[in-house]
C-alpha cells in the first residue's frame, strides 16, 4: 500500500537515508590536509548525540591497534591528564553543541589541539581563531541524517594520522547502492523482505539489541538512538561481555522484549561463545530473536550496511505508526530551557 510521504515525512528523512552513498562519495572527494602535530600521544573524539556516533565508531575500529590512547568523550569535560600532545576531533554537525564546545575549550586550555568537523559557525570560528583545521560538512539535515558525512570525515582524519588505511569511501558507497536496492522499497511503498520481517518482530515492544563490545556495540547504540529519535520509541542495548555479569539475570518473563543479535565474522572466538550461550539463555527464557549481520566482504561495507538497516527500520516503524520521524520536541525544549538558565548562552 502506498504511503503519502509528503504527510508522513514532510522534512524528507527517507531522502536523507537514501542519500547515504552520496554522502560517502562526497567525503571521498574532500581533501583533509592535517598539519604536522608532532608526536601525538592521545586522540579524543568529542561529540554528542548523532554527531558522536562517528567518533565512537572510529574509536571502536582503530583504538585497540593505535600506538596511543584513542577514546571518545560525550560530555562537557576532558580528562585533566590530556596536554600539549593531545589531539581532539570535535564533531558537531550544528556547530553549537554546548558540551562539545566546552570540552574543546578545555582541551585547548590544557595545551591540546582541536580539529573541527562541523557545518556550523561557532565551532568553526573557534577553530579558525586557534589556527586549527576545519572539515566543513553540508547543512540542511538533522545530525543523525549526516552519518555518512560525519563518519567519512572521522575515517579520513584517522587515515591522515596513519591509524586507518584508505577507507575507499566511493567503493563503500557502491556496495551500499547494491545493498539498498535489495533492502529498501520504492519511496512511499511499504517495506518487504528482511526489513518488513524485522519491523513485524519489533511492533509494539521494547527491543533489546544484543551486541559484542567494539564496533557492533556502537552500531547497536546507533540503532537505539534512531529508534528514539525517528520512531519515538525506547530501546536498550545489552553489550557483551559486560551484560553477562549483570543483565543476564533479568532475562525472563515480562522483562524481556524481542532481541536483535548483532553478529560479525571478526568477533573473537571467546566472545562469540559468550554470545551463543547468551542466545541459548534468552531462547530458554522465551525470547523472540532475530540475528543481523552487515553485508559485504569488507569490514566497512558491513559497518555501513548494518547502520543503514537500523536507520531504515526506525523509519519503517515510524511510518507504520503514522509518526513524522524528524521533529524532536523534547530535545528542542531542553536546549531552549538550558539557553535561558544559569550559564546559558
Amino acid at each position: 500500500m502506498a504511503r503519502n510521504l509528503g504527510t508522513l515525512d514532510p522534512a524528507g528523512m527517507d531522502g536523507h537515508l537514501r542519500g547515504l552513498p552520496g554522502q560517502l562519495r562526497s567525503m571521498d572527494q574532500v581533501s583533509i590536509e592535517l598539519p604536522d602535530f608532532g608526536e601525538v600521544r592521545s586522540l579524543v573524539f568529542l561529540g554528542m548525540g548523532g554527531s558522536a556516533i562517528a567518533g565512537g565508531l572510529t574509536t571502536a575500529l582503530v583504538g585497540n591497534a593505535a600506538p596511543y590512547p584513542v577514546f571518545a568523550v560525550r560530555g562537557y569535560e576532558v580528562p585533566r591528564w590530556l596536554g600539549p600532545r593531545a589531539l581532539g576531533v570535535a564533531v558537531s554537525h550544528s556547530g553549537n553543541t554546548e558540551e562539545t564546545l566546552a570540552a574543546s575549550r578545555q582541551l585547548r586550555d590544557q595545551g591540546g589541539t582541536v580539529i573541527g568537523i562541523t557545518s556550523g559557525r561557532i565551532l568553526a570560528d573557534a577553530c579558525l581563531r586557534a589556527g586549527e583545521v576545519i572539515v566543513d560538512i553540508p547543512t540542511g539535515m538533522p545530525p543523525r541524517a549526516a552519518f555518512g558525512y560525519l563518519a567519512g570525515a572521522t575515517f579520513r582524519v584517522a587515515q591522515g594520522l596513519a591509524l586507518m588505511e584508505d577507507p575507499n569511501l566511493s567503493a563503500r558507497a557502491d556496495g551500499l547502492d547494491q545493498y539498498m536496492a535489495g533492502l529498501l522499497p520504492a519511496p512511499g511503498e511499504a517495506a518487504v523482505g528482511e526489513l518488513a520481517h524485522l519491523a513485524d518482530a519489533l511492533s509494539n515492544a521494547l527491543p533489546v539489541f544484543l551486541a559484542p563490545d567494539g564496533f557492533l556495540a556502537t552500531i547497536a547504540y546507533r540503532w537505539c538512538c534512531q529508534f528514539n529519535e525517528n520512531a519515538k520509541r525506547p530501546a536498550r542495548c545489552a553489550i557483551l561481555p559486560e551484560c553477562n555479569h549483570n543483565e543476564v539475570v533479568a532475562w525472563g518473563g515480562e522483562n524481556l522484549g524481542p532481541v536483535i543479535v548483532f553478529e560479525d565474522p571478526t568477533v573473537p572466538a571467546r566472545v562469540q561463545r559468550r554470545l551463543d550461550v547468551s542466545c541459548d539463555i534468552l531462547l530458554d527464557a522465551g525470547a523472540t530473536m532475530r540475528r543481523v549481520r552487515g553485508s559485504g566482504d569488507d569490514l566497512l561495507d558491513r559497518v555501513f550496511s548494518l547502520g543503514l538497516l537500523g536507520d531504515a527500520l526506525s523509519l519503517e516503524l515510524a511510518y507504520r505508526a503514522g509518526i513524522d520521524p524528524t521533529p524532536i520536541p523534547q530535545i528542542d525544549r531542553l536546549k531552549d530551557a538550558l539557553s535561558n538558565g544559569p550559564d546559558g548562552s
